[in-house]
């Protein structure tokens, strides 16, 4: 039963971010395409963070409070909403920039809404052994979609044009939704007789960090990676477009290269993680990002740029695969939700900064400037796990046996 709960959630996770990666890439692309800004694709991806930190407000509470497996159907059915009207609105009306960021807000309420979500689903249907496995397959299929994607996507873009792909988008996020019903969880949620406000709720969550700190700052670096990918978002479409003076089919396989280092990451981090500690491997994989992140800034040539995202699918991706299973190893399912929606909020708080300001820099100076601003925030990154590593040993020996087993090597 577990092994086809976990083959059903991969499934439905790949239609999933499938879907959103196509209308991430093609959204960006056509915002620029239409408009020459850097900005409006800057202010595009800032509707969908903030979007995304109202949404973490209440995403925690509403995924702890009701059945993980029916709240993420319901951020699909979200996703389909705010798609479909504007979808609506560009086929009678023509392009207008508004219109845009009502898309973004399919991203920006769904997704943070089926992150935490999907995540506790995982949780939920894996054994304590499995967990480590089931994130990478989930890092896996979300590269795959989220990526991968971008290929599929610039070179529909070209043929069959915008409104098309938000279709097909339409079409995996109901599959998603649907696979998602097939799913058997044997955990009976439990509900409190007396319904406990957001506040409340979330004075519990605060309460839960406040014992257990160094698991709050490994959240932090956990979300580090993600911040570093909204960020290769924000540059990609300008840097393929002026500094590879490249079209959208190019720019969505320079796209499609991160989503397969993160694959290749994904089928080899266990074997990784018995020959090496999970602490070195983290910091290893923060120091080639920063790296790679270096060179691209300096980078002209396609085929190099595509074996650069490649560099940074292996890192940011495996990072997260190796910190994801320490979490839900220690993190109890009913907080579970709200740990990810505070440490989402965070994460979001940070995107609006750096994209903005990297709007900014692309139309002023360059885009490959933005590689020198992901660089900094890995090298944040390395700096903050470098400070919690002892910490992190002395917590995980403590109160979780199993971690020896995990992190191999250490």
């Amino acid at each position: 039963m577990q092994n086809r709960n976990i083959k059903l959630f991969l499934s439905a996770d790949l239609c999933s971010q499938f879907g959103a990666g196509m209308t991430i890439a093609v959204l960006s692309w056509y915002a620029l395409d239409k408009s020459g800004s850097n900005q409006l694709v800057a202010a595009i991806i800032n509707v969908n963070i903030i979007s995304g930190m109202l949404m973490s407000f209440f995403a925690g509470v509403i995924v702890d409070t009701f059945s993980k497996k029916n709240v993420t159907i319901l951020s699909h059915l979200l996703r389909v909403i705010f798609i479909a009207v504007p979808l609506l609105l560009l086929t009678i009306y023509g392009y207008n920039e508004y219109f845009l960021f009502l898309i973004a807000l399919s991203n920006g309420l769904g997704w943070n809404l089926y992150y935490p979500a999907s995540k506790g689903l995982l949780q939920e249907i894996s054994t304590t052994e499995q967990l480590l496995k089931s994130n990478s397959g989930a890092e896996i299929t979300m590269q795959i979609g989220l990526f991968s994607a971008g290929a599929i996507a610039g070179s529909l873009y070209n043929i069959l044009g915008f409104n098309v792909i938000l279709i097909l988008s339409l079409i995996t996020f109901l599959v998603s939704a649907f696979l998602t019903s097939l799913l058997k969880t044997t955990k009976e949620k439990h509900v409190s007789k007396e319904r406990i406000g957001i506040k409340d709720s979330y004075v519990e969550g605060i309460k839960y960090f406040q014992s257990h700190g160094v698991i709050f700052f490994l959240g932090l670096v956990l979300y580090i990676p993600f911040i570093g990918a909204n960020v290769i978002n924000t540059i990609l479409p300008g840097y393929a477009s002026i500094e590879l003076n490249t079209n959208a089919a190019v720019y969505g396989l320079i796209d499609m290269a991160y989503g397969i280092g993160a694959c290749v990451v994904g089928f080899t981090i266990i074997g990784l993680s018995k020959k090496f500690s999970i602490n070195s491997l983290v910091s290893i994989g923060f120091l080639i990002g920063i790296f790679t992140g270096l060179v691209l800034f300096a980078n002209t040539s396609k085929i190099f740029a595509g074996v650069l995202f490649f560099v940074c699918g292996l890192c940011g991706p495996g990072i997260r695969s190796l910190i994801y299973s320490l979490i839900m190893k220690v993190v109890p399912n009913e907080f579970l939700g709200r740990a990810m929606s505070l440490w989402n909020l965070l994460s979001l708080f940070i995107q609006v900064i750096a994209t903005f300001s990297i709007g900014k820099i692309m139309d002023i100076i360059s885009p490959a400037w933005g590689f020198l601003i992901y660089s900094f925030i890995l090298l944040s990154g390395l700096v903050l796990f470098t400070l919690i590593k002892r910490g992190l040993n002395r917590y995980m020996e403590i109160n979780n046996e199993q971690y020896k087993e995990v992190s191999s090597g250490g």
